[in-house]
């Protein structure tokens, strides 16, 4: 970075679907839309919880607006987790990506991902898998409740695919 701005290629500044995701010396992340270059946090889902934070883990609360309940997650290492609280039953979007550098820099969708949903007890209540369709963000509909996600991947996290970014010698 350059006083405080992220640096990228000039030739990524405006390209369909290319999404830059930047994490801050203060642990934030913030993900920037390439062709539309105005920063932002999904207002669909929010995180809570305490204040420590598992790597890849998040904790969401779907919104009670079925237009916006997205499931935004673009991680660079870590493979995603997720807890779902759902207030109401309803179709969900989740658009989650992992990073992957193998001989260029790509994006990966999931493949598929194991679902547990959670009774008023806190224990299984019941689980399955989802297969997904790895070229779009898929929807799912789903009942209110509490969820527990993970997802599977192909290259994503695997041994000498794993993003780190570019190698700056200049401090900003």
């Amino acid at each position: 970075d350059r006083q405080g701005h992220p640096l990228f290629g000039q030739y990524l500044a405006g390209a369909p679907n290319g999404i830059l995701s930047v994490r801050f010396q203060d642990g934030s992340v913030m993900t920037y839309e390439l062709w539309n270059p105005v920063g932002e946090k999904p207002t669909s889902v929010t995180e809570s919880g305490p204040s420590w934070k598992i790597e890849g883990h998040h904790v969401v609360t779907a919104s009670e607006k079925p237009e916006t309940r997205i499931v935004k997650i673009i991680e660079t290492w870590a493979r995603p987790t997720v807890l779902l609280n759902v207030t109401s039953i309803g179709d969900i979007i989740f658009d989650v990506m992992g990073i992957v550098q193998d001989g260029g820099v790509s994006f990966e969708r999931p493949t598929s991902m194991e679902v547990i949903r959670l009774g008023p007890d806190g224990k299984t209540a019941e689980s399955g898998t989802v297969v997904l369709n790895t070229t779009s963000p898929p929807t799912l509909r789903v009942d209110a409740g509490q969820y527990r996600i993970r997802f599977n991947w192909v290259k994503f996290g695997q041994p000498n695919t794993l993003y780190d970014g570019p190698v700056n010698a200049e401090k900003g």
